[in-house]
């Protein structure tokens, strides 16, 4: 049974934008490698390819925008604690009168 194999295929298809155009190009050819039988090779070939770059397309949009919902984040947490750093360094200065390097 090879499930697995076009459970991958189909995975990697929505995520691997140079494989979906090979694949929309001449999916004979871009299948010819892997262990299908007939009726998954023909199933993949007669695949509905607008639904297929409609699926990647938004796939690759959600991870664009898990991407970007994070990154603001992690900027925030880095600026807060670079802060603080520089706020204790800037006592530890004052309090000690004693001029402490640059980082």
């Amino acid at each position: 049974m090879s499930a697995a194999v076009v459970e991958e295929l189909l995975a990697r298809l929505y995520t691997d934008a140079s494989l979906c155009e090979n694949f929309l190009c001449d999916a004979k050819r871009a299948i010819a490698d892997l262990a299908l039988t007939s009726d998954e090779r023909r199933a993949l070939m007669e695949m509905d390819r607008v639904g297929l770059k409609m699926a990647a397309s938004s796939y690759a949009a959600k991870r664009m925008h898990h991407r970007s919902a994070h990154a603001p984040r992690w900027r925030s947490i880095i600026r807060r604690l670079w802060t603080m750093r520089q706020t204790r360094r800037t006592r530890m200065s004052a309090n000690t009168d004693v001029m402490l390097p640059a980082a």
